[in-house]
């Protein structure tokens, strides 16, 4: 219990200056304590206002750190967490703390750490699948087996629409700079060829510099728009190359020497996005990596690769000095020098860390030889907006889960079960977003659990807080999320059986009137609920329909 070897090890990870889990004003009694029913309630009580007093700054110190030593100073942490769990448990006992639910933690054995968590919520329904991770699935995976799990389970539950195809968002900070998004998502992820037989769509999300990362996968088409990028200037287009084969060698020899259009050349160092169309066989995960990998590379050069094109020759069929001209010529290459653009084993290993987004999509045809047509333009933000509040209209799905405390760890099969609540959500967002649409905005959700959607029209920003309702029912607002200033507005989709769903938009301004039916409710400092903004339907149900928008 609160071994000295457990404090220790912790301020050793934790850096300097770390925060000592001791009894204040009492020192002398940190030592090994086996069994917490044989201290005074006096000494446990004050071990638990440290620790409370401490945990963030012990935490803080936790999530800088990466690797093994995260690991470490992760299951250090844990270990205490869970003994001064044994504490509360005591005094629970003791009746000096109000009883409560019993703790859920799993049992660990002594002298070992706990395992990290991985999964961190699970959402999804027949739409769409988010899984929120403490850190990105390797493709030989061994601590994150669960995550990988819960998204294929998820995606085998997603409804398929006619002419649509699978798009994979990845949101968070990749493990390292030269990472493939399409890696992320399609090869460690394991997806089932199936379910990209006709195409894939992928995109990368960098929000911010935690561990915390996100998968999000739903069927869209392929002529809808990425999440967050578009298109931009042309870099490099090719049309209609035929390919021997869909591997990313041939693929590039193929490109490399095809009829092609260069772009704009002044593209810098911008983000950038791949669109291919494959005209032939069904797609792998090693053929859409194929497309992409052979595209960017067949306009990059190499230099110092006389040994790697003897064995890329011998792939190709061809001879050793036209695959080096090939490599190593500088026409064509507009995205520059890459120094392992041929790897020894006589693979093709582009510099494509700039691609952000991409998809690659079939049209079926009989013939055995495939046709290409790529095109690679840079990329930029859908919505370019100088409100510093703009920015939040680029939030990706689930950043919100940064904001909220964690959720203990749960199966792909416990996160379905909450899909009736789940799809409710999404269909009122769904709802709202169509009327937002029809009024000529640019819609933009804010992703993972929240319930914000962000519109721009005329370049005047207007964040909507959704909520839903059936009947009469009681519908809040929390007052720490719902602000009352312009540009913000509480909408609501009210069900009712048999009828279309009605829509209600309310400035939240609103609420510093004196309309009965809008009213807010502190319940004071010691309550459970936080204060609200509410709408009391009982007040004035009438008095609603000034706001009805659908």
């Amino acid at each position: 219990m609160l071994s000295a070897s457990v404090v220790l090890t912790a301020d050793r990870l934790l850096g300097e200056d770390p925060p000592r889990m001791q009894f204040p004003d009492a020192t002398e009694k940190l030592r090994p304590m086996s069994d917490p029913s044989a201290a005074s309630t006096e000494e446990l009580q004050k071990l638990l206002a440290a620790w409370e007093r401490e945990r963030p700054r012990m935490w803080s110190r936790v999530v800088e750190l990466r690797g093994n030593e995260y690991q470490a100073a992760y299951g250090a942490y844990m270990a205490t967490r869970s003994e001064i769990e044994d504490v509360k448990d005591e005094l629970r006992r003791r009746g000096v703390i109000r009883r409560g639910r019993p703790r859920k933690t799993a049992q660990i054995p002594a002298g070992s750490a706990p395992r990290p968590r991985a999964l961190v919520s699970v959402e999804c329904d027949d739409a769409a699948v988010a899984v929120t991770s403490d850190g990105h699935v390797r493709l030989s995976e061994g601590d994150r087996l669960d995550v990988r799990v819960a998204v294929l389970q998820g995606i085998g539950g997603l409804r398929e629409p006619p002419g649509a195809v699978l798009e994979g968002i990845f949101t968070g900070r990749k493990p390292t700079k030269g990472t493939d998004v399409e890696n992320l998502l399609l090869l460690n992820m394991q997806v089932p060829a199936s379910r990209i037989a006709d195409g894939f769509r992928f995109e990368h999300i960098d929000d911010h510099d935690g561990p915390r990362v996100s998968y999000r996968y739903s069927y869209r088409r392929p002529d809808d728009p990425f999440e967050v990028w578009e298109e931009g200037r042309t870099v490099v287009e090719w049309k209609d190359v035929p390919a021997d084969q869909l591997t990313a060698p041939a693929v590039w020899k193929a490109l490399r020497t095809g009829d092609v259009h260069l772009g704009d050349a002044a593209h810098g160092d911008s983000p950038l996005i791949v669109t291919a169309n494959v005209t032939g066989e069904r797609l792998t995960t090693n053929a859409i990596k194929a497309v992409v990998d052979g595209a960017v590379a067949a306009v990059q050069y190499g230099v110092g690769l006389e040994r790697q094109v003897v064995v890329l020759a011998q792939r190709l069929g061809a001879s050793v000095s036209d695959i080096l001209q090939l490599a190593s010529g500088a026409d064509r290459a507009v995205l520059g020098r890459c120094d392992r653009l041929i790897r020894a084993d006589g693979g093709i290993d582009p510099d494509d860390h700039r691609i952000v987004a991409g998809q690659v999509v079939r049209t079926a045809a009989d013939r055995a030889r495939s046709k290409v047509t790529v095109r690679i333009a840079t990329a930029r933000a859908r919505l370019t907006l100088g409100d510093p509040g703009a920015a939040a209209i680029h939030a990706p799905p689930l950043a919100g889960h940064e904001r909220q405390r964690a959720q203990p760890t749960r199966t792909a099969g416990r996160g379905m079960a909450q899909k009736p609540k789940a799809a409710k959500r999404l269909r009122s967002l769904d709802i709202v977003e169509a009327v937002l649409v029809d009024q000529g905005h640019e819609v933009r959700r804010d992703g993972g659990q929240s319930s914000r959607v962000f519109a721009l029209r005329d370049g005047k920003l207007t964040e909507v807080h959704v909520r839903s309702c059936t009947g009469d029912n009681y519908t809040y607002w929390q007052q720490k999320r719902l602000e009352l200033r312009e540009g913000v507005i509480a909408a609501v989709v009210k069900y009712a059986e048999g009828r279309e769903p009605a829509v209600y938009f309310i400035p939240a301004l609103e609420w510093t009137t004196n309309d009965p039916l809008l009213v807010s409710k502190d319940y004071g400092p010691f309550a459970k609920s936080p204060p609200e903004y509410a709408l009391d339907f009982f007040a004035g149900a009438d008095s609603l329909e000034r706001y009805r928008v659908r």
